[in-house]
């Protein structure tokens, strides 16, 4: 059970916000861990070798850890933050003795982190404010391989139902004490639409449509997958810490087979997007979840299918479809298909910085997007939560905006929502914080978002110019920066459907709006990006 104190309870409702998969774009987690990032650095310098990033994208990624380094004790004591300090001020050359230095304080962070928070949070008035404890404990989880899935019910369960009384610290201690545990086998079956090539021979793990159907029944699992029409499947076997991520982990499997098979045998072979696993008999699985890249203004604006002999007509049409490839696609082509639809609509003339402008027009919007998107959830929680004349008002208002600007209302008058979760009482205190510095608190998350958007563009280099498929902070990056990217392109469809705003005409509107926020000639917190078409 969660000990009482409202630190904990934060704490531990914001982990929750992380874990949860179906959380709103602006309650997950933006960033890597601490331990990942220092991996990312040392892999950085060997791809700058390689001629696959360049100088100045390590060097702005440099200098945004060493900021962010000095404040988690995580990473060491003060002597050992100085000399991770004093290798990041240097320029990190592959094999040179910063990267040296990097390499071995990640190995030694990756046995120490949790337990370092813990002494740490251990003294008197440590300082640590809640979301900063949040998002280092989460992130080092959840870069280590361990599903959201499995994390959330995890953490849900010590604050719950174990016999033990836990604090934040103690929840540190079970945090280490899970990452230590062997990884577990997994058997996952994925079944296929198309059979085998006739013309390669089968491997091992494939099975014929009869002794995969015969393996379904023996192990209780066939009512799971009754309605799949199947020719046989590949029974994998994997290691991993849960069942969620062991079926990631054999999708990435199957991607590199159906790649082999279509370009080594000119042959198509088509999973089944659902599949099981030995032992789970409960529920089948999605062989690749969505990633969260959600464009709610097409459906909003009724133009899912609307004027069909106009689609690939115009530049948005096309980066939607190259969008579709985050959603879902496989790991490198989600991270090249997803940046060329930014960088499609938000290059500009006469860019000096190359496409890193691209990620920072990016952030710009979601930072402006942020206000409203938190302000309309904490509206519909307070209007399912609670029945009075406040939430009536609430639902009777014709828009978002409208109720966004009545719950910024009540908040910045000190008439707290009374909504008693912690993931939403913490979004409350973060936009009473907003609504007091809007300009400081918008640039904290403008910085946020382009830490996300700029790994991302990091990554789809790494692929498209070194051929990385393996690169540390790939998936992670899709991870935290896929809903990102979808908030961030549902404004620009939405400018363009509603006012016909160019792109690049919305990104300046946002740039001028973070400069302006908080003055006299500042746009209201919850219309930051609504313009009309710049003629």
């Amino acid at each position: 059970m969660l000990a009482p104190g409202n630190f904990n309870r934060r704490v531990v409702g914001r982990m929750l916000d992380f874990f949860a998969v179906y959380a709103p774009w602006q309650r997950r987690l933006w960033n890597v861990g601490m331990l990942l990032a220092l991996k990312e650095i040392v892999e950085g310098s060997d791809a700058v070798r390689d001629r696959a990033l360049s100088q100045a994208s390590l060097d702005w990624f440099r200098e945004s850890l060493r900021a962010r380094i000095g404040q988690d004790p995580g990473v060491g004591d003060k002597q050992q933050l100085k000399a991770v300090q004093a290798a990041l001020h240097t320029r990190i050359a592959a094999d040179g003795e910063s990267h040296r230095v990097l390499r071995q304080v990640g190995a030694d962070i990756k046995g120490n982190y949790l337990r370092r928070w813990h002494d740490a949070l251990a003294m008197d008035n440590h300082g640590h404010q809640p979301e900063r404890v949040a998002r280092a404990f989460a992130s080092h989880l959840l870069d280590a391989g361990i599903s959201q899935d499995h994390l959330h019910r995890w953490l849900t369960f010590l604050r719950d139902h174990d016999a033990t009384e836990h604090d934040v610290g103690s929840i540190a201690v079970a945090g280490e004490a899970l990452l230590a545990r062997d990884r577990k086998r997994f058997r996952v079956l994925v079944l296929f639409e198309t059979p085998f090539p006739s013309t390669v021979t089968p491997p091992p793990e494939w099975l014929t449509r009869p002794a995969a159907q015969q393996w379904l029944v023996d192990l209780g699992l066939d009512r799971l997958l009754g309605d799949v029409e199947h020719r046989g499947g590949l029974l994998l076997r994997v290691r991993s810490s849960d069942p969620e991520a062991a079926v990631e982990a054999a999708g990435e499997i199957v991607d590199a087979v159906v790649a082999r098979v279509a370009v080594g045998a000119r042959t198509e072979m088509r999973p089944h997007p659902a599949c099981v696993v030995r032992g789970q008999t409960q529920r089948r699985y999605e062989l690749r979840r969505r990633r969260r890249v959600d464009v709610r203004s097409l459906a909003r604006q009724e133009r899912l299918t609307h004027n069909l002999d106009a689609i690939n007509k115009g530049p948005v049409d096309s980066a939607l479809q190259l969008l579709s490839h985050l959603d879902a696609s496989s790991p490198e082509t989600a991270v090249a298909g997803g940046w060329s639809a930014i960088e499609s609509l938000l290059t500009a003339p006469g860019d000096e910085q190359g496409n890193v402008a691209v990620a920072d027009r990016m952030a710009a919007l979601v930072a402006c997007a942020w206000p409203r998107a938190e302000l309309t959830t904490l509206a519909w929680r307070r209007i399912e939560a609670i029945d009075d004349s406040f939430s009536r008002r609430l639902e009777t208002v014709d828009t978002n905006e409208e109720r966004a600007r009545l719950v910024a209302s009540e908040i910045q008058a000190g008439n707290w929502l009374q909504l008693t979760p912690a993931g939403d009482e913490t979004a409350e205190r973060r936009m009473a914080k907003l609504l007091a510095n809007p300009s400081t608190v918008l640039r904290d998350v403008e910085a946020h978002a382009a830490v996300a958007f700029r790994r991302l563009y990091r990554q789809r280099n790494l692929v498209v110019h070194g051929g990385r498929t393996g690169a540390v902070a790939l998936r992670a990056s899709l991870r935290t920066a896929s809903p990102l990217v979808g908030a961030g392109m549902d404004r620009i469809v939405h400018a363009h459907l509603v006012t016909g705003t160019h792109p690049l005409d919305l990104t300046a509107w946002a740039s001028l709006e973070l400069a302006r926020a908080g003055s006299r000639d500042g746009r209201d917190l919850t219309a930051l990006l609504e313009t009309s078409a710049v003629e």
